[in-house]
């Protein structure tokens, strides 16, 4: 699978859109502090088609060492997670 970077996405962006490189690049920082912000505030941001960005708490936890030296303390905290929509699972 071929990875696509960031500034390729915004260079086909502004190709598609015939807005500037800077532009583009301003909405999708814009759109990542928006997304940022509302999951911090523990809400969901759904974009039809594309998917769902909504915090999820994992729990405190204990696991062994992989190098064998004792038992480690995770604790509680607060994740992203993204579902795709229904349109984009066949991909």
């Amino acid at each position: 699978m071929e990875k696509i970077g960031a500034a390729d996405l915004v260079a086909v962006i502004a190709n598609k859109t015939g807005m500037t490189k800077t532009a583009v690049n301003e909405v999708l920082h814009e759109a990542a502090d928006f997304i940022a912000a509302y999951v911090r505030e523990g809400r969901a941001v759904n974009f039809p088609g594309l998917g769902k960005f909504s915090p999820s708490d994992r729990v405190a936890r204990t696991c062994l060492s992989p190098m064998g030296k004792g038992v480690h303390h995770i604790p509680a905290r607060r994740v992203l997670t993204f579902r795709a929509s229904a349109g984009n699972r066949d991909l």
